[in-house]
């Protein structure tokens, strides 16, 4: 468990993840290799009974998949006939389905003078200000993000 944690680079990312994979077994009271796909599915019909937003289950089934995904494909172990085998056999998230979002639901666009005001306070008089200029004026001008 430590060592997927670890996996993840970002300290925020392992928070989140150890705090769904804590609420998750307090739900069900089993250990991880005794889970099965119900009981994913009662947890995501607990976590609709709670209100909780559609982004915020996706988030919390992501660490459970995450882990399952790490066990079956990357951490190994020798079989009793000396074979390298995965150290689980399937993953129980991938069988239960995950509530639809729109993942520009919460986005905002700027208005046409924000977009101005924006671009108008970039120092264009510097090759860096040059540079980021034209970066997002292309992003603007073609809905792209940097990632």
């Amino acid at each position: 468990f430590n060592l997927w944690l670890e996996s993840h680079p970002s300290p925020n990312t392992r928070r989140s993840y150890r705090k769904s994979w804590e609420l998750f077994l307090s739900f069900t009271h089993k250990k991880p290799w005794q889970i099965s796909k119900s009981d994913i599915a009662s947890w995501v019909s607990d976590l609709r009974n709670q209100d909780l937003s559609p982004e915020t289950i996706n988030l919390r089934l992501a660490a459970l998949s995450s882990f399952y995904t790490y066990v079956t494909q990357t951490y190994t172990h020798l079989s009793i006939e000396g074979k390298e085998q995965p150290l689980y056999h399937y993953n129980p998230v991938k069988a239960v389905p995950r509530p639809k979002i729109n993942p520009y639901g919460k986005a905002r666009c700027l208005t046409i003078d924000q977009a101005r005001a924006f671009l108008h306070a970039i120092p264009r008089w510097t090759l860096q200000g040059k540079r980021d200029y034209a970066l997002l004026l292309a992003y603007m001008a073609t809905g792209r993000r940097n990632s």
